[in-house]
């Protein structure tokens, strides 16, 4: 049985007063995550040095003009 699968089986013993409140305490979790991501601002340049453009990027597809005329 795996990790996940003995979880869940715990769960399902627990009393319905223990799963509200893990209900609530996972809910508070996800709104703080939720919170964290959005106040996270880019950082410029970070990205400097990870994609290049080839040098012929704007040159005409030549198989495109001979399928075109």
């Amino acid at each position: 049985m795996s990790a996940k699968e003995q979880l869940i089986n715990d769960i399902k013993l627990l009393p319905e007063h223990m799963l509200q409140v893990i209900s609530v305490i996972v809910k508070e979790i996800a709104k703080l995550n939720y919170e964290t991501e959005i106040k996270q601002r880019p950082v410029f340049g970070s990205g400097k040095g990870k994609m290049w453009i080839a040098d012929d990027f704007d040159a005409p597809l030549e198989e495109l003009y001979e399928k075109l005329y």
